[in-house]
């Protein structure tokens, strides 16, 4: 007998799961991003994001790695000058390159190292060119600054929270308190 909610090929939930066939797996897609070819997106075919990789570069040697990592960071500063990609992503990428410095595993010649290190030492002459030549001390201390600021309001925010909690606790015992002196006035009587 089949009740409202439920149709021919209904099981009750006491059904065996060995009856019923295995899920079969999402397709996923892979997607470039749209200014940077080493940077990857999978997503199932209906558009579920499911991950993402910022510094998708392929697995390599270590020295034929540099090539790459060459050309992706020069992919990535033609991107952010020409507006293309927002300072974020680059972060981003950055992230990802700084995490496959380490990959290498013993013994697998094939990784992103090599393509990693090459990216990082064009940051880090990139980086060394730029605090030379521009004077990043006032910005630097105005950060400084602002980040005392906002820890402080942090700090007195908690305190203020933990205040009001407090208080709760206190007007809530009293409460309980008064409902059980009257309680206990209302059965002596």
């Amino acid at each position: 007998m089949q009740t409202r909610h439920q149709s021919a090929g209904y099981l009750p939930l006491s059904a065996s799961k060995a009856n019923t066939a295995p899920k079969a797996p999402p397709t996923l897609v892979v997607r470039r991003h749209a200014c940077l070819s080493f940077w990857t997106t999978t997503t199932t075919a209906r558009g579920r994001w499911v991950s993402s990789n910022p510094f998708d570069v392929p697995l390599e040697s270590y020295g034929a790695g540099w090539h790459t990592g060459y050309a992706a960071i020069l992919e990535m500063t033609v991107a952010l000058r020409s507006g293309a990609l927002h300072p974020s992503a680059a972060s981003a990428v950055l992230a990802e390159a700084f995490a496959a410095v380490n990959e290498q595993p013993l013994g697998d010649p094939a990784s992103r190292r090599g393509a990693a290190c090459a990216f990082i030492s064009v940051v880090n002459s990139l980086f060394t060119s730029a605090a030379l030549a521009i004077d990043f001390e006032a910005h630097i201390q105005e950060r400084l600054a602002e980040s005392e600021r906002c820890k402080e309001a942090l700090a007195a925010h908690a305190a203020q929270a933990k205040t009001a909690t407090v208080e709760r606790m206190r007007l809530a015992r009293a409460a309980k308190s008064a409902k059980a002196a009257q309680r206990n006035e209302g059965g002596a009587s």
